[in-house]
């Protein structure tokens, strides 16, 4: 939604839930769906991974907090590297078949272990 700041905040108080004790009963065991749900805030949010019927699209969208995102995400059977920052995002097909995914609109075709570049503005 173009809202960064405001999901830096939300996602900031969720990954920090228990850290910080924010409701005072951490005592009482960790809060996995925060644990998840900053997770998902990363993958899909902050990496704009969306999964459609023609594979994966990534559209990155990092907060100004952050110089980059590097997770590895495993998807029917392969492990795919991705490294956002700031108009520009690298993939590598770590583990699998070869594939197609799309970044920013653009296709970016992966096989092994090769490194793909996609930059946009």
């Amino acid at each position: 939604m173009g809202e960064l700041a405001k999901a830096y905040e939300y996602f900031a108080d969720s990954a920090r839930m228990d850290l910080d004790n924010l409701h005072h009963n951490t005592e009482y065991g960790v809060h996995t769906a925060c644990m998840a749900g900053a997770w998902n805030c990363v993958t899909f949010g902050f990496l704009g991974l969306r999964i459609r019927f023609n594979g994966l699209h990534f559209r990155p969208q990092l907060p100004s907090q952050w110089t980059e995102i590097t997770q590895n995400i495993r998807y029917r059977g392969r492990l795919i590297g991705v490294k956002a920052s700031q108009g520009q995002a690298e993939f590598c097909l770590l583990e699998g078949e070869p594939l197609v995914l799309h970044c920013a609109g653009q296709p970016v075709a992966l096989s092994d272990n090769q490194q793909q570049i996609v930059q946009w503005k």
